[in-house]
């Protein structure tokens, strides 16, 4: 088939570029996704949408291809520099980022786009959170609570 004859009639080493940039962004599309999915600290870093879990994936492969091509072949003195170790590498990565982006879309992991919530909503999802899990730590009146949540906040500031 003439689509993968790029990777079918390259010699060992491109494959092995081919790989590791696919390694890279397979790891880095999955670590994007599943911390979207969770609501984690790299989606409130990234305001990620379902698109971006590509783009981080190939961003990272670019850099690793770049850094390996610059630092270890052509500052170090390890290897030969060669953009066509680079263009696998990157290659690699966006094969392998827009693999997991398409799995996404058909689980639904991350909505298209997820509400970020201020920092004010996000304190106040916290005390509300502690309310629940420990009720004896507050009275039983809302007030209490935006009054505590409103205390730690200027802490905060």
């Amino acid at each position: 088939m003439k689509l993968f004859d790029f990777y079918t009639k390259a010699p060992k080493d491109k494959k092995l570029h081919f790989l590791v940039g696919a390694f890279i962004g397979l790891v880095v599309s999955v670590f994007v996704l599943w911390t979207a999915s969770k609501g984690g600290w790299f989606i409130d870093f990234l305001r990620v949408k379902n698109l971006q879990i590509v783009l981080c994936g190939v961003f990272f492969g670019v850099v690793a291809g770049a850094l390996k091509e610059i630092v270890w072949d052509s500052a170090l003195k390890k290897g030969v520099p060669e953009m066509a170790d680079f263009k696998y590498t990157v290659y690699g990565s966006l094969f392998a980022s827009v693999f997991v982006w398409i799995v996404s879309l058909f689980l639904t992991v991350v909505p298209p786009y997820t509400r970020i919530p201020t920092e004010e909503e996000y304190w106040k999802q916290r005390m509300e959170e502690i309310h629940r899990n420990d009720p004896a730590s507050f009275n039983n009146n809302s007030q209490d609570v935006k009054n505590r949540t409103d205390s730690l906040l200027k802490k905060l500031e």
